[in-house]
């Protein structure tokens, strides 16, 4: 069985590493196999975007 879980990061919030570890020790495992390459982008993001309150997938 798959579920999918849909995550909007704060601009403000932890990051992204920090969000995917703790989902992790409640179980879930990644089935993306370039989860790594879209975290790394996805903090590059996160970071550029720090201190404009914005929200993104």
């Amino acid at each position: 069985m798959k579920t999918y879980l849909l995550v909007t990061f704060s601009s403000e919030g932890a990051s992204l590493y920090e969000v995917r570890d703790r989902l992790m020790q409640i179980g879930p495992k990644a089935v993306k196999r370039n989860l790594e390459v879209l975290l790394m982008l996805a903090d590059k993001i996160h970071t550029a975007l720090k201190g404009m309150s914005i929200l993104f997938p």
